[in-house]
């Protein structure tokens, strides 16, 4: 059995009425020539496999057409699906009703067989269990409280289908399901849609616990540094027992990393001889707090207008609006739900991102062909520091977009070409940037500029966090002890 994707559609049906109208094999047809993967259980469940857990999942399906009749509403197969489909919500918004000729519910008066139905299939398994020692009856005794809730929901989701609007079966096939297959494609449309833009994120809530998850995995690999955040957490009235990584993730982020982090990654690093191993550990498991909690400056309106903007527009880029180049590595990263990579060379000022590829100084002489292949270059020797090029070859392309893609999916690296939207250069031109994304479409550009829209950090000011990091990441210099 193969586990159905985010735009299956799938249909929960009685096989006695499909033997009488061969229904869903024109429905499936009609699903085909769509483009619609419909997925029913004869192609799904093979020998020996689970029925349940396909009915689970059809269960959970995001769009489950029923095909309604006197046998499905009798039959235990398909009253479990029902009941699964509405126990996981939006059950309206979720299926699409085929009424068979002849299935009567619509009146109050016709649902009261089936409750009647299900009353006696409660009640002779009820009566029969009664004949048997109970010890060792599991599954009889779930089979029963399945009857006996068929039979509590049968008013309710009678009702409710009942209350929504259908054709008959003959419009159906005769029209090749056009009104509900029209109903269906939008919403698989729009479910393709947001998974693509989900299939390599978490939800925006999963990623702060996620935040939260990493820095407690960093500080589990190193007890000095956590004994030393322990600490200052309690100089700042954290509580001894509280955990250290949501203590950090709770605190303002200013003060998070220049009044907890900072004097324990000091404390701490004091304390251990440079040249053993111990050291190395903590110095890193220290940065990579930092790099984590850098992510909990960003502002969620933010990252939301950046998935609305991939969501309308597919382009290639996303514009934000920072002050810093380290601004822009971190609203990136933050975006692509991956720890940022952060560095700050001895004597400059600037913090930025480690895997930036910069584009070359342009001269004046130089055309877009020429400028093409030096910024080009300059993303070659970004990817491959170590296998140097005069110029790029065809299979070279290829070879830079494959591993662009591969590191991008697997979240392995985080190149980008920050493009200054505040200056006048050929470098800074979006129809430059689709003449690179022609040729390497795997690239990822960032237009930022300084002003014109919200921040997209929130802190007091992005400079000073700036220098907050910059000032962290020389720490090793300060004790005169280099890593």
């Amino acid at each position: 059995m193969t586990k159905g994707s985010v735009d299956s559609v799938y249909v929960s049906y009685a096989w006695q009425a499909e033997d009488e109208t061969r229904l869903v094999d024109k429905l499936e047809e009609a699903c085909r020539k769509r483009g619609i993967e419909l997925r029913r259980d004869r192609n799904e469940i093979d020998y020996g496999e689970s029925i349940r857990a396909y009915m689970d999942e059809l269960g959970a399906g995001r769009h489950v057409i029923l095909v309604l009749s006197d046998a499905y509403f009798k039959s235990e197969y398909c009253m479990y699906e029902l009941r699964e489909i509405y126990k996981n919500k939006d059950f309206r918004k979720r299926v699409y009703p085929v009424v068979l000729k002849g299935t009567r519910f619509h009146k109050p008066i016709d649902r009261i067989g089936y409750l009647r139905h299900w009353e006696a299939e409660t009640s002779m398994l009820k009566t029969e269990l009664e004949k048997v020692d109970r010890t060792y009856t599991r599954n009889l005794n779930e089979a029963l409280d399945a009857y006996a809730d068929f039979r509590r929901l049968m008013d309710e989701l009678q009702a409710i289908l009942a209350d929504m609007n259908t054709l008959t079966q003959e419009v159906h096939v005769g029209t090749d399901f056009e009104a509900l297959l029209n109903r269906v494609l939008p919403a698989v449309a729009e479910q393709r849609k947001i998974f693509r833009l989900q299939r390599n994120r978490e939800p925006d809530s999963g990623f702060r616990c996620r935040i939260t998850d990493e820095i407690r995995l960093a500080l589990s690999k190193t007890k000095p540094l956590s004994e030393a955040l322990q600490a200052e957490a309690a100089k700042l009235g954290a509580s001894a027992s509280t955990d250290v990584a949501e203590s950090l993730c709770a605190f303002e982020l200013e003060q998070a990393l220049d009044d907890l982090l900072r004097p324990a990654t000091i404390a701490s690093l004091s304390a251990l001889d440079s040249h053993r191993q111990e050291y190395t550990d903590t110095w890193a498991a220290a940065k990579t707090v930092l790099c984590w909690l850098s992510l909990l400056a960003v502002s969620d309106e933010q990252i939301e207008e950046l998935e609305r903007r991939e969501a309308s527009g597919g382009d290639f880029s996303f514009e934000i609006v920072v002050n810093t180049p380290v601004g822009v590595e971190i609203v990136s990263s933050r975006f692509r739900q991956m720890m940022p990579n952060l560095r700050a060379d001895r004597g400059k000022a600037d913090v930025y991102g480690g895997q930036v590829i910069q584009a070359p100084l342009a001269d004046a002489s130089w055309n877009d062909d020429h400028a093409l292949d030096q910024l080009l270059l300059a993303i070659w020797t970004c990817v491959f520091p170590e296998d140097s090029r005069a110029r790029l070859l065809e299979t070279d392309i290829k070879k830079l977009n494959s591993a662009l893609k591969y590191r991008e999916k697997h979240k392995t690296h985080h190149h980008y070409i920050p493009v200054s939207l505040d200056q006048q250069s050929r470098l800074c031109r979006r129809d430059f940037y689709e003449k690179l994304m022609a040729k390497i479409p795997a690239t990822t550009v960032i237009y930022f500029k300084s002003s014109g829209s919200a921040p997209a950090l929130r802190i007091a000011d992005e400079v000073d966090f700036m220098t907050i990091i910059s000032q962290f990441l020389a720490i090793p210099d300060h004790l005169g002890k280099r890593t």
